[in-house]
């Protein structure tokens, strides 16, 4: 099931707490060191990656398992341009923002945030040669639905409400979707058919 702990959905972009989540206590800091020490971070704003805007928080999210934030899958998703600049798509994931739409003829790959989920849609012309016309969706917990959040995200990015789910690899920790996100994009920008 794709569920994460209180602490790792406050410290996730994005997510609007619950009341029932909201009357919890959370630290001010992410531990250092290990769970067992209370050694907090004094600086969690300055940056660990300057040219990927990652703080120091974002590394600790890291180092301990949290699942991955809004920083962490734009970061990625700059490398991922960089790496294959013959794909469209790589837009930045913005809370409440719209993805652009974009050229109807290009190959295009996109990490989305879906119902506190990571997941990724790939177009590449060439999946008519498998019979299938449309966008590929590598989705790391799929619960055999597609949610009209993500329809609306597939539509404003490709123009196309087609959407063909892939059987792909299931996670299986609670906050492994934003890595398998990542996975998922770096094999469909190497060409490599993901099943």
């Amino acid at each position: 099931m794709c569920t994460s702990t209180w602490d790792q959905r406050q410290q996730a972009w994005p997510h609007e707490a619950t009341s029932e989540e909201s009357s919890a206590v959370a630290p001010e800091f992410p531990l250092l060191h290990n769970w067992s020490s209370y050694l907090y971070l004094k600086d969690v704003d300055s940056y660990w990656v300057p040219e990927l805007k990652l703080t120091i928080h974002d590394k600790y999210l890291l180092c301990f398992g949290s699942w991955l934030t809004g920083r962490h899958i734009n970061a990625a998703l700059g490398l991922l341009q960089t790496k294959f600049p013959q794909y469209d798509g790589f837009q930045p994931v913005i809370k409440g923002g719209r993805f652009k739409r974009i050229n109807k003829d290009t190959d295009a790959i996109q990490i989305h945030f879906v119902d506190n989920h990571w997941l990724t849609t790939h177009r590449m012309h060439l999946s008519g040669q498998l019979g299938v016309y449309g966008v590929l969706l590598y989705d790391s917990c799929y619960r055999g639905y597609i949610s009209p959040d993500l329809q609306t995200q597939v539509h404003d990015i490709y123009g196309t409400d087609e959407i063909y789910p892939v059987s792909v690899y299931q996670q299986l920790g609670n906050n492994d979707c934003g890595l398998m996100a990542i996975a998922y994009a770096l094999h469909a920008g190497a060409g490599q058919l993901i099943s």
